[in-house]
């Protein structure tokens, strides 16, 4: 029976007596028109069309099709192609029963810039391909130098991209990081925005120029605005110090900075009127030198042909210029090799200027990462009653101020306007007869005694004793506010301790799986990744082997992958860095002849077993132990994740045997459905960053999502250090980190940075590998771990000579001893103990 429902259910209810029931007939024959109208939709039928997350769920769909042509939709896919509509006509199931007859045209599609592209020819990602009026957004990667800018849609088209008005972008109107919204023309091959780009980059060349106004009023005295120009504060206070003479600016400083001290100093008045004299002198000297120095310069060669205009003048070449030169002498720049990033003393006494590296680069190259911002408000904010400001990193707490009225703040207490005590002298500005000999830098009190200084070897000295250079340093940070321990931000790995403790409790369905990403310390499962897997199984429970890559055995040692007939063998690394094996481990195995086998055994057996292969035109077949056989196709496109029947209780013998075609094997993931810990082995001997950012970017990034793991470990930089420059390490670590926060969004990422090993690296220690690891762990969120100090500090106490943590054979890899080191570390930094 056929009709509208609405209709039917009039009718039943018209029909019956008012307080009465419902005639049962009638009500039958609406449910019935329901029942006929929800299986219309569930079959394709009328306007509906059935829904599937995968294209293999909908071609092994089974059951008839009431009406035809029927509709489906695939719109999960992670092979972004196999999304869309899909028509039947024929009533039949499988892959040559459905059509993909057009794409989604529905939602917006997130896509993804990674720097792949160009400025003006643009590569992004999708995870389904855009139809025809689909709307598109994604983010910049980097601004476009032309006018002419397309977008290639990485496994689909390419669009040549309009502004709202249809016209082509400026140069410059699409900027690094602008959320760029367009929609689809694929008739006249465009993508036309509607991001307004036009009016971005007026409101952006709008603000420059107001920034660059203000900076002409206010900027700072000897702050170059721009070309060589000056604000009007800078020749305003120049006016005010000729009128009141040379040392007016510098008194008005001095009683700042003596102020400040003096708050800071002991409860006595002795103490802080030595503390206050030492502060006005010291912020006397620091300010006359201001007034005419603290420049700042993008290059020695920049910096060199200046003329300093006083004894001791400061200056500064950013860390952006690597080059080296020798340091200037009384003769000329004939001394010795030096960076030429670094702080520099202007000598003028030696026949013209000599520019004197006297240490690092300050404040001025680590800007970004400094701790307490410094905020000048413009003209003065009335709102905030502030002109300078000491902000702590967040930005909303004063630490101290100068405020409009001209009282100096700090801590909320106001400060008194001056006292004197102690002076400070540079070795060129004093005129004491031999005050200053052996000193570049002293504190003296009134009577000429001195109290502490800096010699001209570097010392600094207290009362005549030396002070030990430990104690001159906070070595407990470096000089962008990380911490130098061991372990870096332990508390990151919060889902890793959170399933910890749920596995403590024997709370139900709680699993741990771990993935191990590196090279042979961790592939090499006679270093340390067996015993640790051994180890957390024990105390957490077992979860399974885990991942079983071509080539490899499991990470717990309790299974192996065995190949039998002509299986070729592959790996990436580095001797073979272009192998295509978009797995976890990196390796295939690949063989085009019938009756080859591969046979996984294991005495721990498995509750589910999923095999990754290369979609192709192979067909395989499988059993286990001597079951009978089923038939698999190793179908799709890039990696593929399939899942074999359920294996028997006991211990596992699977065996995979090649029907036909071509078989690319990456290897099983076999899993128990029980509480517990599984490690994934997901590292290839001699590889580097690179062999893991080299493969395909989508096919990689699916395997590993296959595996499930909350944490991901990654412990690089052996081969790396050998072989790659830093700038490659960091470029290449970084796209790592990258893609697996793709992997896993919410999920755990430790970095492991090995110790330096006993081979000899001259020119690379491992320190700078680990220096920038950390840097990339904390841009991505990651915990971070150095080994260096568990092993110690001088890599010879720790050789074969010494405590004999590494091997004799090839010095490269962990013994025992540092095996045991290395599992210790581990655990910690697992458990945070």
């Amino acid at each position: 029976m056929t009709g509208s429902i609405k209709m039917a259910f009039d009718t039943a209810f018209s029909a019956a007596p008012v307080g009465g029931d419902v005639e049962k007939s009638l009500a039958r024959q609406a449910g019935t028109i329901v029942e006929q109208r929800v299986a219309a939709v569930e079959t394709g039928q009328n306007s509906g069309s059935m829904l599937f997350a995968i294209r293999a769920a909908l071609y092994a769909r089974t059951g008839a099709l009431a009406v035809l042509p029927a509709k489906a939709e695939v719109r999960a896919d992670p092979t972004a192609a196999y999304n869309g509509l899909y028509a039947n006509s024929t009533g039949g199931t499988g892959a040559g029963a459905w059509t993909k007859i057009a794409e989604l045209p529905d939602e917006i599609i997130l896509a993804v810039d990674s720097g792949a592209g160009t400025a003006n020819a643009i590569k992004v990602t999708v995870s389904r391909l855009p139809a025809d009026g689909a709307v598109v957004s994604f983010a910049a990667f980097q601004a476009n130098t032309a006018e002419d800018v397309t977008v290639e849609v990485v496994g689909g088209s390419t669009y040549a991209i309009r502004t709202a008005g249809g016209a082509k972008p400026s140069e410059g109107a699409i900027t690094a990081g602008m959320v760029l919204l367009g929609r689809v023309d694929a008739g006249a091959s465009t993508l036309r925005l509607a991001t307004d780009t036009t009016s971005i980059a007026i409101q952006t060349a709008s603000e420059a120029a107001r920034d660059l106004a203000k900076d002409f009023a206010n900027k700072g005295e000897d702050q170059v605005v721009a070309d060589g120009l000056y604000s009007a504060r800078h020749w305003a206070t120049k006016a005010a110090d000729a009128d009141a003479g040379s040392g007016a600016a510098a008194a008005r400083d001095a009683a700042v900075a003596a102020a400040a001290l003096a708050a800071l100093a002991g409860q006595t008045a002795e103490a802080k009127a030595a503390v206050a004299e030492e502060a006005a002198d010291a912020a006397q000297t620091a300010a006359a030198n201001a007034q005419a120095s603290s420049r700042v310069f993008g290059s020695w060669t920049d910096l060199v042909i200046r003329t300093a205009t006083v004894e001791g003048e400061s200056a500064e070449v950013l860390d952006s210029d690597t080059g080296t030169h020798l340091d200037g002498t009384a003769t000329g720049y004939d001394g010795t090799e030096v960076p030429n990033a670094g702080r520099y003393y202007g000598a003028i006494g030696w026949g013209g200027t000599r520019w004197l590296r006297i240490g690092s680069t300050g404040l001025s190259a680590k800007a970004s990462t400094t701790e307490v911002n410094a905020r000048i408000d413009q003209g003065g904010d009335e709102a905030s009653g502030y002109l300078f400001e000491w902000l702590d990193k967040t930005r909303l707490k004063r630490l101290a101020g100068i405020r409009l009225d001209g009282v100096f703040e700090f801590l909320g207490q106001t400060l008194p306007e001056y006292v004197g005590g102690i002076f400070a002298k540079i070795a060129s500005q004093d005129t004491r007869p031999g005050a200053m000999s052996g000193y570049l830098f002293e504190w003296v009190d009134t009577t000429g005694r001195r109290i502490m200084g800096l010699t001209t070897a570097g010392v600094l000295k207290v009362g005549g004793a030396e002070v030990p250079a430990a104690a001159q340093l906070n070595k407990t940070l470096r000089s962008d506010g990380l911490t130098t321990e061991p372990l870096m931000a332990p508390w990151r790995l919060r889902e890793t301790r959170r399933l910890l403790q749920a596995l403590k409790g024997s709370v139900a369905s709680s699993q741990l799986p771990i993935n191990l990403i590196g090279e042979s310390w961790m592939d090499d499962r006679s270093h340390f990744s067996q015993a640790l897997t051994q180890q957390l199984k024990a105390a957490f429970g077992d979860a399974g082997i885990g991942y079983v890559g071509a080539g490899k055995g499991s990470a717990g040692g309790d299974a192996t992958l065995a190949a039998t007939g002509s299986w070729v063998a592959e790996a990436a690394n580095h001797t073979t860095p272009s192998v295509a094996a978009p797995f976890p481990s990196l390796s295939i195995y690949t063989s085009s002849t019938a009756g080859d086998q591969l046979s996984l055994t294991a005495s721990s057996g498995a509750d589910s077993i999923a095999l990754h292969h290369l979609g192709g035109n192979g067909v395989v077949r499988y059993r286990y132990g001597s079951g009978s056989w089923t038939t698999l196709a190793l179908d799709g496109s890039g990696a593929q994740v399939k899942s074999l029947s359920t294996p028997p209780a006991g211990a596992l013998a699977l065996t995979i045997e090649v029907v036909s075609g071509t078989c690319v094997i990456g290897g099983p993931d076999a899993r128990k459905t029980q509480n517990g810990v599984r490690v994934n082995k997901c590292a290839s001997g001699g590889c580097r960053a690179l062999e893991f950012t080299s493969q395909n970017e989508a096919s990689w990034i699916a395997a590993m999502q296959a595996l499930g793991a909350p944490l991901n470990v990654v412990m690089l930089g052996i081969n790396n250090r050998a072989e790659r420059t830093l700038d490659q390490w960091t470029a290449e670590l970084g796209e790592l980190l990258r893609r697996l926060r793709i992997v896993s969004p919410f999920g755990d990422i430790l970095v492991v940075s090995p110790p330096e090993i006993q081979q000899s690296f001259p020119t690379k220690p491992m320190s700078q590998w680990s220096y920038v690891a950390r840097t990339l762990a904390e841009a991505y969120g990651a915990a971070h771990l150095d080994f260096q100090q568990y092993f110690g500090d001088a890599p010879a106490d720790y050789g074969n000579a010494g405590r004999q943590y590494f091997t004799s054979t090839d010095d490269a890899h962990t013994a025992t001893n540092g095996d045991q080191i290395l599992r210790e570390g581990f655990l910690r930094a697992l458990l945070y103990s």
